[in-house]
């Protein structure tokens, strides 16, 4: 499975007010990748210090979200710092494996879709995930260099597809 069975964890209740707050921070979350795609440094730093604030203003306490906090916390005040693209890139593996787990655990209440993707090829070739708010592939872990290299694993959160009425056959 590459790995992906690291985010097969159970869902975790949670008030929905804590689910909108996951959802603000995903979308706080989207202008990092949005930046790392577009091999943009410098808006990509900016974009995780929003990020860290926006973190630390969460209130909601238990033992596994205090867990991610602390990962998210550690390696988005790594991005806002970083010196390079790669350094940026990094810090951005793990800030995404703790946003995924955080929405795989608790869900997450948030306009928009959320979708899981993969490139095998990220990080020398041992894997990296990310989310992103639609199904195309952007990578964040090279941009420019291989834009769209990587799978779309699934929507996490978002409208699904409605079937035509009368079945699939209908016009």
């Amino acid at each position: 499975d590459q790995g992906h069975g690291q985010f097969d964890v159970p869902r975790i209740w949670a008030p929905e007010a804590f689910k909108r707050e996951i959802g603000a921070l995903v979308k706080g979350y989207f202008p990092i990748h949005e930046a790392l795609k577009k091999d943009d440094l410098a808006r990509a730093t900016a974009a995780s210090g929003k990020f860290f604030t926006q973190l630390a203003s969460i209130k909601h306490h238990d033992p596994v979200w205090d867990t991610f906090r602390t990962i998210m916390g550690t390696f988005a005040g790594t991005l806002r710092v970083a010196k390079s693209i790669g350094e940026a890139r990094d810090a951005f593996f793990s800030l995404a494996r703790a946003m995924i787990l955080t929405v795989k655990s608790y869900g997450v209440s948030v306009e928009g879709s959320v979708y899981l993707h993969y490139c095998p090829m990220a990080r020398k070739n041992r894997g990296g995930w990310w989310l992103a708010p639609k199904k195309e592939i952007e990578n964040p872990f090279f941009g420019a260099g291989m834009f769209s290299c990587g799978e779309n694993l699934g929507l996490l959160h978002g409208p699904t597809p409605q079937k035509a009425k009368g079945g699939a056959d209908a016009k």
